[in-house]
């Protein structure tokens, strides 16, 4: 994303996971795995409101593919940055520390593909 802190590593890993999720799960593209910008109808969080959904940082990452293997519809709502105030807990982090962020989502991710995370 242009104007956004996130390092290259960051970057790339957002494009290779956001189409091995679309891969995985179908869908309308996606740009940003980690943006929780995205749209539907309040008809369709109601098909989902009883699902285990993850409170924490994996929010939009579950709720994402919860949504797509419910085959539900949505949009991603494009996204300007501006020059940040304050501190990023995401972007601009150690190369460690997105590599423990990668393979969590990694996790989460088949978790939902083996049908580990239920989304009946």
């Amino acid at each position: 994303k242009k104007g956004s802190e996130m390092s290259v590593l960051t970057k790339w890993s957002n494009i290779i996971y956001a189409t091995f999720i679309r891969l995985l799960f179908g869908g309308n593209k996606i740009t940003d795995v980690g943006c929780i910008y995205r749209l539907t109808t309040k008809s369709a969080w109601d098909k989902i409101r009883e699902l285990q959904i993850d409170g924490g940082w994996a929010f939009n990452l579950d709720w994402m593919i919860h949504i797509m293997r419910k085959k539900i519809s949505y949009i991603e709502v494009p996204v300007n940055f501006l020059p940040r105030m304050g501190q990023s807990v995401g972007a601009g982090q150690s190369k460690f520390k997105a590599a423990q962020i990668a393979l969590r989502m990694l996790k989460v991710i088949l978790k939902h593909r083996f049908n580990i995370i239920k989304s009946r």
